[in-house]
């Protein structure tokens, strides 16, 4: 869950033309804004599959970021309420034509979300019951709910004459409003939509406040008389679905996910793993970082070191594609991880001739009691192998094994050092050295370590005396 939260709030950052922007679980399972902070749903009430669940999550959290582009207020809603006096009903008239404004705005610049909003309206016109069932006050402000998502009224054929027109009205002013960046003329066209609404009886009715679950600015309008509950659709009473009418609306072709969709949901699933690999990392450090000793290093000799650098330098890999800064070809996956907000990554890439590198080497280090004697000068060949594995921009990790004994044998794993850590010699310092070798484990930590790596190369090194 922190995860998604994580990638969420990088996501965040490019809708919002990169606000610093916090990103929350709602308890009350809406979408609304307070503060800087975006409070998220991360269980829509609907019944989805993971992919939809993460379409619609990312494309309310679009929808949310677009409100604080426009700067839609708490505020202003209220402003509209006290102006008009009709509590609920004025905040939700506002707020749906504000909505339907800020959708087609954002969707001119994110088009690939086009699809997620036409499913949405999809789930919203399946969920919400027809409104010939309603008052009609209540069924004109359904109504306009309705038609803000698809573009018509569910069962709006069977009302009477008068609200055919209002709704017929409504979709007039909605396609208008798509045009109007001025926000007090949006007010005006909202103005005259809830007048006429306000000509539909019963007089005192106040819509439910969960009218839509995208939607929550935490209102208290103050504003007394009937409340309307939700409540579920009788089936018998039901009436068909226009998908064709919910696509033209929002002018798509299908509801299958974009191209744009599919690229984020894949970064967002890369980068979902990634996140809880830190979170685990981030305590295994933490342990390691309280062993180790920075004034007990290896020391060698510099030549043995250079010995072995120019040994190795001569084991060349093939001609391929390098991350780079500036090169011949886009690193479509950086690009998409610096959306979401990851800095100091190499955008392109660049053609690497013949060379050295590119191996992922990881070191595993017997840490048995029967090493204690030859530990130091093995710290020191793994070091110069670390060392000189980064000098020709290697991949280097390491880890330690060892069997502890005692009322129950278990085989404990000591990380060293991780993939993506810069090389330091004191990661090899407070090792503690005892227990039995259990090689066959640590030949399946082995094997563990480096399947997640690329690299045009991999290679283990086992320093053990193989001795139990």
């Amino acid at each position: 869950m922190n995860a998604l939260l994580r990638v969420l709030e990088s996501l965040a950052r490019i809708f919002s033309d990169q606000r610093e922007i916090k990103i929350k679980e709602s308890g009350r399972n809406v979408f609304h804004i307070h503060g800087n902070t975006i409070y998220v749903s991360i269980s829509p009430e609907f019944e989805l599959s993971d992919e939809e669940k993460l379409r619609i999550i990312v494309d309310a959290l679009n929808h949310e970021c677009e409100h604080i582009n426009l700067g839609f207020t708490k505020r202003k809603l209220e402003e509209f309420i006290r102006e008009t006096g009709y509590g609920p009903l004025s905040r939700w008239v506002l707020t749906i034509v504000e909505d339907h404004y800020t959708d087609f705005s954002r969707l001119k610049k994110w088009r690939g979300l086009k699809k997620a909003r036409a499913l949405f309206s999809k789930l919203v016109m399946e969920r919400e019951p027809p409104v010939n069932i309603f008052p009609e006050r209540e069924a004109a402000l359904r109504g306009l709910y309705m038609i803000n998502y698809s573009g018509f009224a569910k069962g709006e054929e069977l009302v009477s004459s008068k609200l055919k027109k209002f709704f017929e009205l409504a979709r007039n002013c909605l396609l208008e409003v798509r045009a109007i960046h001025d926000f007090d003329s949006r007010k005006e066209v909202a103005n005259f939509l809830l007048s006429r609404i306000l000509s539909f009886g019963p007089k005192n009715l106040i819509p439910s406040d969960d009218l839509d679950w995208k939607i929550d600015f935490q209102i208290c309008s103050g504003y007394s008389g009937i409340q309307t509950e939700f409540t579920e659709p009788d089936k018998s009473l039901d009436v068909n679905l226009d998908l064709d009418k919910i696509m033209e609306w929002n002018s798509v072709d299908d509801l299958t996910p974009s191209g744009f969709e599919k690229s984020i949901m894949d970064n967002i699933y890369s980068l979902e793993t990634e996140f809880r690999k830190q979170e685990k990392l981030m305590k295994i450090v933490a342990k390691r970082d309280m062993r180790i000793d920075p004034n007990k290093k290896p020391i060698v000799p510099e030549s043995i070191l250079n010995e072995l650098v120019n040994t190795l330098e001569r084991i060349k890999t093939e001609e391929y594609f390098l991350e780079s800064e500036w090169g011949e070809e886009v690193n479509i996956r950086n690009y998409l991880r610096r959306y979401c907000g990851e800095n100091n990554l190499n955008l392109y890439y660049s053609m690497k001739p013949s060379d050295t590198g590119g191996r992922a080497i990881l070191i595993a280090l017997d840490l048995s009691g029967s090493m204690k004697d030859k530990i130091d000068e093995t710290i020191k060949a793994c070091h110069i192998v670390a060392k000189s594995a980064e000098i020709l921009n290697d991949k280097i990790a390491a880890f330690g094994f060892q069997e502890k004994t005692g009322a129950v044998n278990f085989t404990k794993i000591t990380p060293i050092k991780l993939w993506h850590e810069r090389y330091r010699p004191e990661f090899f310092t407070g090792l503690d050295v005892s227990g039995n070798t259990p090689l066959r484990e640590a030949i399946l930590e082995v094997k563990d370590w480096l399947d997640p790596i690329a690299a045009r190369q991999k290679v283990a090194m086992v320093f053990t005396d193989a001795e139990p």
